[in-house]
């Protein structure tokens, strides 16, 4: 049975929590008691979004996350939410509950604010309340990654709200595609060339959601065509054995200054961004992509 928070969350009406009467085990009961008071906030009520699953896409300009905030989380779990909140230039995120303690070896919540032409960079939520780093941000990527040792954990939930106020083109799509068949990207998939100033991600994500040490992740890069030096594409890899806190390593750039193919490869998530300047638009790129063992590349 689906618990009280993700009903609400579901209909946008989260501030109805603390007012509503269900009948819970002593554990969810505590649960409630220690967490409902934090939903009394006159933001709720404009909550327009909701994801309860295991990663989706966002779009509008307010919502919220709830995943597994009364259930048990599975070890190696990765989902990926990609918010893109319309067009905007930050966001102000608050989070209302983490069922875990964060670990750098374990269990963590990741904010990445993902930004046209720059890098990104990537916080670590592991604190309840509003975080105030996210406000130059077009688009917002929230990683959920899980410890090989979860024990009792439960998961999280979070608002957010877009601030407006951005300039990149209104084609800008997001994308989380799962790799446990091969299959071929086309971008753009319809149209004869892309648009100026678009900022575009795809999120490659492991089978089901779980991060297995011994698959991997295969990307094949098809030269397209784009504006040489100006309209690139930027790639990052989830490493959860990285020396840096936030897991998220930048890999540099692709762009039509390198050879017909590129290959990138990673054990886990692996994050493109497609970048394109203020004019000479092209007709873009395609992505061939694949899973193996780590010993090598089956086609």
């Amino acid at each position: 049975m689906k618990s009280i928070l993700e009903i609400c969350l579901a209909f946008g009406l989260l501030a109805t929590l603390c007012s509503t009467t269900v009948i819970l085990n002593s554990e969810d009961n505590k649960k409630i008691a220690n967490i409902g008071p934090r939903y009394n906030s006159p933001v709720l009520h404009t909550l327009n979004d909701s994801s309860l699953r295991c990663g989706e896409v966002l779009n509008s300009t307010s919502g919220g996350i709830s995943y597994k905030a009364f259930e048990p989380i599975e070890p190696n779990e990765r989902c990926v939410w990609i918010i893109r909140g319309g067009n905007t230039d930050g966001f102000n995120v608050n989070i209302l509950y983490l069922g875990y303690e964060s670990n750098p070896n374990g269990t963590q919540l990741i904010a990445s604010c993902l930004r046209h032409y720059f890098e990104a960079f990537h916080i670590i939520l592991n604190q309840t309340g509003p975080n105030p780093y996210l406000s130059f941000c077009n688009v917002l990527m929230i990683t959920f990654s899980s410890g090989s040792n979860v024990g009792n954990s439960t998961g999280f939930v979070l608002q957010y709200e877009a601030l407006g106020g951005g300039a990149v083109s209104p084609r800008s799509t997001d994308h989380i595609i799962q790799t446990g068949d091969p299959g071929v990207i086309k971008y753009p998939e319809s149209a004869a060339e892309y648009d100026n100033n678009e900022f575009t991600t795809f999120v490659f994500e492991p089978t089901q959601n779980i991060f297995s040490p011994g698959k991997r992740i295969n990307l094949i890069y098809i030269k397209g065509l784009m504006e040489t030096s100006f309209d690139v594409l930027r790639v990052y890899v989830f490493n959860s054995n990285s020396i840096e806190p936030e897991k998220w390593e930048y890999k540099g750039v692709i762009d039509d200054n390198h050879n017909q193919t590129e290959i990138i490869f990673n054990q886990d998530l692996i994050l493109v961004e497609f970048h394109s300047d203020r004019n000479n638009p092209g007709t873009g790129f395609q992505f061939i992509h694949t899973t193996s063992g780590v010993e090598g590349c089956n086609l």
